[in-house]
């Protein structure tokens, strides 16, 4: 894609009244979920910047119900995997851990580049992410 490009999803199930209600009675399970998807994301493709934005619904519209903005992310664009990491999960998470960058002896090839960030014992966490 052209760099500038804007992609925006609205009124995804507007056509699909059945598929709308289920996401609705279920959007206090799904909204959750966001924010992790997006900060993979972020770290696959730390050049890009990504938002999410739950938006009212238009005017006339039956639901009263308030929208959240809890959920609402954006992640702006970085040099580096480890500029989106920090942007990702915090200062805090950041700071429980170590980055590990390993080249495999005898090649140049960043193709076999490998980075990961390991969380310390003390994180109350028990995994690390592999980023390569």
């Amino acid at each position: 894609m052209p760099r500038g490009t804007t992609i925006k999803v609205a009124n995804l199930f507007a056509n699909v009244p059945v598929r709308k209600a289920s996401i609705e009675k279920t959007a206090a399970k799904i909204l959750p979920q966001i924010r992790p998807l997006l900060v993979s994301y972020v770290l696959t493709h730390p050049n890009v910047r990504f938002s999410f934005k739950l938006v009212a619904p238009p005017t006339g519209h039956s639901s009263k119900k308030k929208i959240d903005t809890k959920y609402d992310v954006i992640f702006s664009s970085s040099k580096n995997v480890e500029d989106a990491f920090l942007k990702g999960v915090g200062k805090d998470a950041a700071a429980s851990g170590t980055w590990l960058h390993e080249v495999p002896s005898g090649t140049n090839d960043q193709a076999l580049e490998f980075k990961a960030f390991v969380v310390g014992l003390d994180a109350g966490v028990s995994h690390f992410l592999l980023l390569a």
